[in-house]
């Protein structure tokens, strides 16, 4: 991978990641949705109630007193789940099965 293709912009304030990974779609799922794996990769410490409206936060790596908090606001498993802040930004995970066992 080289650093040209490790994000596009959709528009000034939309940044685009889009990754293989080489695990079903339903392992992936629970990699963006659960706490204990979004603390493994995403930085700790994360916390989701795992369901639309449920309550979200993200210390990004920072103190968890500092955690930004979130509403899960789209919640479709294995598929979708979005992250809003109550400024109106958002993370977004849109899912895709492929062939192989592999989800992008």
């Amino acid at each position: 991978m080289t650093l040209d293709n490790l994000a596009t912009f959709d528009d000034q304030l939309t940044m685009r990641h889009v990754r293989e990974y080489p695990h079903p779609i339903e392992r992936v799922w629970d990699a963006v949705t659960t706490t204990e794996h979004l603390d493994v990769w995403l930085l700790p410490a994360s916390q989701v109630d795992r369901r639309e409206g449920g309550k979200a936060s993200f210390s990004w790596g920072g103190p968890v007193k500092d955690s930004q908090p979130a509403t899960v606001s789209i919640f479709e498993p294995p598929r979708c789940v979005q992250y809003l802040d109550p400024d109106g930004s958002f993370l977004q995970f849109n899912l895709e099965a492929l062939e192989d066992g592999r989800t992008r």
